[in-house]
């Protein structure tokens, strides 16, 4: 079986810094549209792909932030611009992932979320769990069990969304404002509810106006809120979809876990 290949696809750090570097291909797309694949190994791609990942020595980790999706963590870097555009002091978490301090963890969804629990705890470093409730309100959280044995673990907190999932928490004006941009007669005229299916209801809005070859799926829809919605919100708008101040909340967890252990003075 010697001449067998195995090919795999990630955004995840962790997994990427486990194999050689010679046995990576780093994908990329010029500004023209043109697409590369460029083989680990070398410091020049070696460099792409930590900037990309964030692949870099182990001992540099503060923390790991884990969350069920790769737009998850786009929502949650947005959500740091978004406060830093608005004078609030959060971490910055793109640089510290270019600089290897962060590392994020798509975990792929629910049924990989213990696997990638047991996996990280054995690399002793604080972690940050994000998890969608994906249940009504009013009901226990799909994922509390997992919630619960993250919270168990010294140095760690997991956390699960009071809504539905992130998306939930975008302001409708915003929406409105960033479809109109790229011309979409979008006017939603209130926020969607705690228990909305905001990426399939906003879709079947957005498709209402939007030419036939540009139409919009659930994963479009999350894909344009977390990368251009959620940094475009103002402070009003932050304060009215987010009165109870829940997510500058998780990002308040993430720099505890950054920040340098306090050390008892002498005597």
């Amino acid at each position: 079986m010697g001449d067998d290949q195995v090919i795999v696809t990630t955004h995840t750090p962790t997994l990427a810094r486990s194999l050689p570097s010679t046995s990576l291909r780093f994908l990329s797309k010029a500004a023209d549209g043109a697409r590369t694949i460029a083989v680990g190994g070398s410091d020049p791609v070696n460099s792409s792909i930590a900037d990309s990942l964030g692949v870099l020595p182990d001992h540099t980790v503060k923390a790991f932030i884990v969350v069920e999706g790769i737009h998850d963590v786009t929502f949650i870097k947005s959500l740091c611009r978004m406060f830093r555009s608005h004078g609030t002091a959060v971490p910055d978490l793109e640089a510290l992932e270019l600089t290897g301090e962060v590392v994020f963890v798509p975990s792929g969804g629910a049924g990989n979320l213990a696997l990638w629990s047991s996996r990280l705890a054995a690399l002793n470093r604080p972690e940050f769990h994000l998890y969608d409730r994906d249940a009504p309100s009013g009901s226990p959280a799909k994922h509390q069990e997992k919630v619960d044995a993250v919270n168990q673990r010294a140095g760690c907190k997991g956390v699960s969304t009071s809504r539905l999932e992130m998306e939930n928490y975008v302001h409708h004006a915003a929406i409105n404002a960033c479809a109109q941009a790229i011309q979409l007669a979008c006017n939603l005229a209130a926020p969607y509810g705690p228990d909305a299916d905001v990426p399939a209801l906003l879709a079947v809005e957005l498709n209402q106006h939007a030419p036939q070859n540009s139409k919009w799926g659930p994963n479009k829809v999350k894909a344009w809120l977390a990368e251009v919605v959620v940094p475009s919100m103002d402070a009003q708008m932050l304060g009215e979809v987010d009165p109870a101040g829940e997510m500058r909340g998780w990002l308040n967890e993430i720099e505890l876990m950054l920040a340098p252990p306090q050390v008892p003075p002498l005597g």
